[in-house]
């Protein structure tokens, strides 16, 4: 028992990247790879906040259905539900602003991200409509 006990006490003492075998270097390689994955994905990884986007003159696009945004959504925000989305690319286009997309959980809104981003429109996962609102 007391080995074990030293032996996390030493792997809690070292670096993540000593504890995986790797140098900082490398470790720091691998960040930067799986953040760019997550942001491709609208994941994370949002290398621009909220805000910044904002100052852009970002819009707004709520991918819910029109049921649920009735229900409440953030002033000014456009409703374009995630089904319909890929027919509206060159509307959204022709806004010409950065887009932060939202909805209930962030789950569709990640995929209308994916969609926006694949089309060359500068997107980003704005997550649930109520914690985005909160970060306006």
């Amino acid at each position: 028992m007391l080995s074990n006990l030293s032996l996390e006490n030493k792997l809690i003492r070292q670096s993540p990247s000593t504890a995986l075998g790797m140098t900082e270097s490398e470790l720091n390689n691998y960040k930067k790879i799986i953040m760019g994955l997550l942001s491709m994905l609208g994941l994370g990884g949002k290398s621009e906040s909220v805000k910044e986007f904002i100052a852009k003159g970002a819009v707004i696009i709520d991918v819910r259905t029109p049921e649920e945004f009735q229900g409440g959504h953030i002033k000014g925000s456009k409703n374009i539900t995630l089904n319909t989305i890929s027919s509206k690319i060159n509307d959204i286009k022709n806004l010409n602003k950065p887009v932060i997309a939202c909805c209930a959980s962030g789950m569709r809104s990640s995929q209308a991200t994916s969609i926006l981003k694949s089309n060359g429109i500068e997107a980003m996962n704005g997550g649930g409509w109520s914690s985005l609102e909160k970060k306006l």
